[in-house]
This record gives C-alpha cells, structure tokens and sequence, in this order.
C-alpha cells in the first residue's frame, strides 16, 4: 500500500512538474511574441496606417478674413484607429518662402474606421489677420500595435483678401 501511495505521490508530483514547466514556457512565449511585436511596429514597419493626401485642395484660392475654408482630406485607413489632429494656420511669404505661424494650435481627437474617403472640413479663419498667401498645416498622431505614428499633412495655399466691407471703410 505504501509503495502505491508513493507511487501516486510521485506521478503527481511530476505531472506537476510538466504543467509548471508548460505555463512558464507559454508564458515566456507570450512575452517574447508580444515584444517582437512591438520591435515589429517600432523598428521594422513602414506602412503608412492612416494616409493623407498632401496638399490638400481647397475650395477657394479667394478667401476673406473671417470666413471659411473649405478643405476637401482625401484619406485612406488601413486599420480601424483613434487619435489627435493638430492643426495651425500659416503665412507664407511667397517671395522668400518663408512661413509664420499666425494662429494658436486647433486640437481635436478622431476616431476612423477602415476605408477610403474624403471629408470636407470647413476651417474658420480668424478675423484680425494680415492679408496674404496663408495654407494650414498639420499633423495626425495615432497608434497602432501600441506604437505612436505620424502623418503629416498641409492644404495648398489659398489667398486672404480684404472683405468688401474694409474697402468700404478705407
């Protein structure tokens, strides 16, 4: 009877040996899988997950202080994603091309689903700005396979002319 007993013991006792040695080897290979993932995304890719057509066309190459620009972001998403869009308003010396951000940064978050699509964006202009050749520019940060991307992004220039009520005034 005791011969059995130890007998059992020790079958157990090396069945669990094997399962202790299984879920530390599928836990290994799990980390291993996950940071080569990760060294993947970091070091080796560069597909391009959320792409935007650069310039991007606006409606109008005309536009007066205070009104609207509307940009026409042609882009295509490879895989479902959320993140932030930053956006400045720019002057650009035409001669010198030389640029001079006018505005403070607009910021906001998206989220896109997969696919190709173009989104008209109506950008309001402030109101006290110099007249002149002006573009936005920008930049869209998200993430995948938890690495941070970026694409970066303008529209074409457009011109800001005086409205007809500051004719009128001068």
């Amino acid at each position: 009877m005791k011969k059995q007993l130890d007998s059992v013991t020790t079958h157990i006792s090396n069945q669990w040996k094997y399962m202790m040695i299984g879920m530390a080897l599928f836990s290994l290979t799990s980390i291993s899988l996950r940071l080569l993932g990760q060294l993947y995304y970091q070091h080796f890719d560069n597909t391009i997950y959320y792409k935007i057509f650069s310039p991007i066309p606006v409606e109008r190459k005309q536009v007066q202080e205070c009104s609207y620009v509307n940009a026409y972001v042609h882009r295509v998403v490879l895989t479902p994603i959320t993140g932030t869009v930053f956006r400045q308003l720019v002057l650009i010396n035409i001669d010198t091309h030389q640029k001079m951000h006018i505005s403070q940064k607009y910021t906001n978050s998206f989220e896109a689903n997969m696919g190709d699509e173009t989104i008209i964006h109506h950008w309001k202009l402030p109101c006290d700005i110099p007249l002149g050749w002006y573009q936005f520019e920008g930049v869209v940060d998200y993430k995948v396979g938890n690495i941070e991307k970026k694409t970066i992004y303008q529209t074409e220039l457009f011109e800001i002319v005086a409205s007809p009520s500051a004719l009128l005034v001068k």
